[in-house]
C-alpha cells in the first residue's frame, strides 16, 4: 500500500496517508472497466496510525481528491517531453 504526504483542506500541516490507488481502466467487450479511485486506509496523526474510517466523510473525500491531484501531477511530471522528437 503506498503512502503519501499530502495537504488536506482544513489541516495546517501535511498528513501522511496510507491508501490504495485504482487507475482508470477502459471498458471492453469482455471487461466492464473501472473508474479511477483512491481508497484511504489510515492516516498518520502525531506518530500514530488512525483508521481512515474515523474521519468524516467530507474529510476523506477532500483527502482522496488531494491524493488524486498529486498522482496526476506526478504522472504529468514523469511523461516524456515529445517536443524534442521533432528534431
Amino acid at each position: 500500500m503506498p503512502e503519501r504526504q499530502t495537504i488536506v483542506p482544513g489541516e495546517d500541516d501535511p498528513v501522511t496517508v496510507d491508501y490504495d490507488y485504482q487507475p482508470y481502466e477502459a471498458q471492453t467487450l469482455e471487461y466492464p472497466g473501472c473508474r479511477e479511485e483512491v481508497t484511504l486506509n489510515r492516516v498518520l496523526i502525531h506518530g500514530t496510525w488512525v483508521d481512515a474510517s474515523k474521519f468524516s466523510h467530507e474529510w476523506r473525500q477532500e483527502a482522496e481528491a488531494s491524493i488524486l491531484a498529486d498522482i496526476h501531477e506526478d504522472n504529468e511530471a514523469s511523461e516524456p517531453d515529445h517536443d524534442d522528437l521533432d528534431d
